[in-house]
């Protein structure tokens, strides 16, 4: 298990004596309910073909779990990650960057692999949209991005709903920090300490660069990408961009 894995999702580590799901499931026509319905139900017959009598009513538990997420959240089509154990109170739904083979997995621990390679190639971290004195900040977490006023002192939420607004505008989304407050941001927040290991800066190329050269030497290294966006770009227009640069 990788560190990034243990730091942003810590309740993915552990093994599940009642056995647990594990789904990834390729991107999709936008909401649509048959495609759904249609996907978990080829992958619960497939896994109650491989199961014994015993296992049979838990995998139809947890995928009766994921069949209620699905109507109440609506995913928007993108691949998801989902990890769910009923007995143990875990349910954890990641909208992915990348697409992914539909696949179901049953069994003591969560596969993982699949969810450490998405994290390997778009390192969790924040995002800086700069212009001239004004800046936003966002925690960047695969196909997650939320505005956040502060770090310090808090964890990056985890993607527990994987719907059409979890990177969409927020209340927050027009809190703009002047620049030197938001370089405090960004130094002060320690990144490998609360799971974040890169640094996204979008903005003009002038903004940017005003912005870089006030940063110390280690924080320049964490800079992974810079983005070229509006400034009054949304969450999810930020979200896009980092998708297809990285």
């Amino acid at each position: 298990m990788t560190a990034a894995i243990e730091r942003v999702f810590p309740d993915l580590r552990w093994d599940h004596g009642a056995g647990c799901l594990t789904l990834y499931l390729a991107a999709g026509p936008g909401w649509d309910a048959s495609y759904y319905a249609a996907l978990l139900k080829d992958i619960e017959r497939d896994l109650a073909s491989r199961a014994d009598a015993a296992t049979r009513p838990r995998i139809q538990e947890e995928m009766n779990r994921v069949r209620r997420f699905c109507e109440e959240v609506r995913p928007p089509g993108l691949p998801l990650a989902i990890f769910s154990c009923v007995p143990d109170a875990l349910f954890e739904a990641l909208r992915l960057p990348e697409d992914v083979a539909s696949s179901g997995h049953f069994g003591t621990a969560l596969v993982l692999e699949p969810l450490e390679e998405q994290l390997a190639r778009h390192p969790p971290g924040l995002a800086v949209i700069v212009e001239k004195d004004q800046a936003r900040v966002f925690a960047v977490v695969l196909d997650d991005v939320h505005q956040l006023g502060e770090v310090e002192g808090r964890k990056v939420s985890r993607t527990r709903r994987a719907g059409p607004h979890s990177s969409q505008r927020s209340s927050r989304q027009d809190q703009r920090l002047n620049i030197k407050q938001a370089v405090d941001l960004v130094v002060r927040s320690g990144l490998q300490g609360i799971g974040l290991e890169a640094i996204y800066l979008a903005g003009p190329v002038e903004a940017r660069s005003a912005f870089k050269a006030r940063l110390p030497e280690p924080s320049r290294r964490q800079i992974r990408s810079e983005l070229q966006i509006n400034p009054g770009a949304t969450a999810a227009e930020l979200a896009d961009r980092i998708r297809k640069k990285v």
